[in-house]
């Protein structure tokens, strides 16, 4: 008996040992370090690694060519599996209500950018100057929409966040990406050349 236990151990210990390690895994993309939100990515921020289905989020990207030279939608760690919301593109809106689009706002003071964050809910402002070019208080041109992207920002040695970091161009400093209605859009597309534009947090 003993020695039939024995032949029936040895003989699934071969079984594992001749059974291919990377069958139940898959090639994903993941991080190579902490990288900032709006970052545009680098071959060498990205990893490919080996993993089980389980652990591989929906649209992972499988391709260090799917990353390379866009841009992130947020934060990430190190050895975070990179999908289609990861980065600028048609994945961004996922989850947003029907309908949803992505409206780039040009905030006049590109400094205010330092305190929002991606999903943080804002009021968007809009100061119009009079006859006089005196600017007026700010019409509220939109209440409680989501921040969808933000430029690059990257810590400081105090654990404050710069804006327009080494990664972001002049064009992207002020830039801010919200997601909207379609009504919403209408008001919003191209305010900023009517006035400055400001944003207030808001709880919704």
């Amino acid at each position: 008996m003993c020695a039939a236990l024995l032949l029936c151990a040895a003989a699934a210990t071969a079984v594992n040992q001749l059974t291919p390690t990377n069958q139940f895994t898959a090639r994903v993309i993941v991080a190579a370090r902490d990288l900032p939100a709006g970052g545009k990515l680098r071959a060498e921020d990205l990893q490919l690694r080996m993993l089980p289905p389980a652990a591989i989020p929906q649209a992972a990207l499988t391709d260090p060519a799917q990353a390379t030279g866009q841009l992130l939608t947020g934060a990430v760690r190190s050895g975070q599996v990179l999908s289609d919301t990861s980065i600028l593109g048609p994945g961004l809106l996922t989850g947003s209500p029907p309908g949803s689009v992505a409206v780039p706002l040009h905030i006049a003071d590109p400094q205010t950018i330092s305190w929002l964050r991606p999903g943080q809910l804002v009021n968007v402002l809009l100061s119009s100057p009079d006859a006089l070019g005196n600017y007026q208080p700010g019409k509220l041109l939109a209440r409680g929409i989501p921040v969808l992207w933000l430029p690059s920002q990257q810590q400081d040695t105090t654990g404050g966040l710069l804006v327009g970091s080494a990664n972001a161009s002049d064009t992207a400093k002020g830039l801010v990406l919200v997601t909207a209605s379609a009504a919403q859009s209408t008001l919003l597309s191209g305010a900023a050349s009517r006035g400055k534009l400001s944003l207030v947090l808001t709880a919704g």
